[in-house]
C-alpha cells in the first residue's frame, strides 16, 4: 500500500529478513476482521497480504473500508507494480518470452532457403557451435554464423528487394556448404522473445536459435528415436 520496503535481501552468513508484517485478508475466526467470509485456505497465499505494522493496524480497524475485494485488488496492483519494475530495471535487453516456450526439436538447413525463412524479420541470434574444433572448422563456423548476423541486419525485414534477399539465400547456402566439409550440420528453431529494461514497455520481439553441430549427432538422435519407438 504504501510500497515501503517490507525485507532485506540475505547476508553472506544470514537469512533474509522479513520485517513486514503478514496480515489476513479474511480473518482466521469469525469474529475477526472479515471473517464472516468462507475462504478455502485462511492461512493459503491468496488470503495473506504483507504490510507495514501502520497498514496492518489500519486495514484491521477500518474494516468498511478495507474490504476483502479491495485487499485484494490492493494485493493485485502491487505484484504487478513490483513485476513491472522488475522488468525495467537495468539497460534494456532480450529475454525469452516465458508465455511461449521453445520447441524441443531443431529444423535442419541443407540449404540457405529454409534458414532464411527462419531467420528473415528477426532481431536478435542465439548462435551455438561445438567447442574444440579444428582451427580451421572453427574459422568456418565463426564466418558462417557472423554472416548469418550480418544478412539479418542488412537484407532482413520488410521493404527489401527480392533480389537483395536471393543474395542472402545463396551466402547462406554456401556457408552452410562449406562447414559440412567439416561434418557440420545446421539446425533452427523460433525464439520468441521481450526487449524488457530501460523506460519502454515490454515489446515482443522474433529470434532464432542457430545451432551447428557435428553430423554424429544427427546420427544419434536418429538412433535414439528410432530405439524409442521399436
Amino acid at each position: 500500500m504504501c510500497r515501503q520496503m517490507l525485507a532485506t535481501e540475505e547476508q553472506s552468513a544470514d537469512d533474509p529478513s522479513v520485517f513486514g508484517e503478514e496480515a489476513h485478508i479474511v480473518g482466521r475466526s469469525a469474529n475477526g476482521p472479515r471473517g464472516s467470509e468462507v475462504v478455502p485456505d485462511v492461512d493459503g497465499y491468496e488470503n495473506l497480504i504483507l504490510l507495514c505494522s501502520k497498514h496492518h493496524k489500519q486495514i484491521d480497524d477500518q474494516v468498511n473500508h478495507f474490504t476483502s475485494d479491495r485487499l485484494r485488488s490492493i494485493k493485485t496492483q502491487h505484484e504487478k507494480w513490483v513485476k513491472d519494475m522488475d522488468l525495467r530495471a537495468g539497460p534494456a535487453r532480450f529475454i525469452t518470452d516465458p508465455t511461449k516456450p521453445l520447441s524441443e526439436k531443431l529444423e535442419l538447413f541443407t540449404s540457405g532457403e529454409g534458414l532464411w525463412a527462419l531467420i528473415d524479420g528477426t532481431l536478435v541470434i542465439y548462435p551455438a557451435w561445438p567447442r574444440g574444433l579444428p582451427e580451421e572448422a572453427a574459422d568456418a563456423v565463426a564466418g558462417f554464423l557472423d554472416s548469418v548476423t550480418d544478412w539479418t541486419d542488412v537484407v532482413g525485414g520488410v521493404g527489401v528487394s527480392h533480389s537483395a534477399k536471393r543474395d542472402a539465400i545463396k551466402g547462406l547456402t554456401s556457408g552452410i556448404l562449406e562447414i559440412a566439409q567439416y561434418g557440420l550440420i545446421v539446425g533452427g528453431r523460433r525464439r520468441h522473445c521481450m526487449m524488457v529494461g530501460g523506460d519502454a514497455e515490454p515489446q515482443a520481439i522474433l529470434g532464432a536459435d542457430i545451432e551447428v553441430q557435428p553430423f554424429e549427432a544427427l546420427q544419434m538422435a536418429n538412433d535414439d528415436a528410432h530405439s524409442d519407438s521399436t
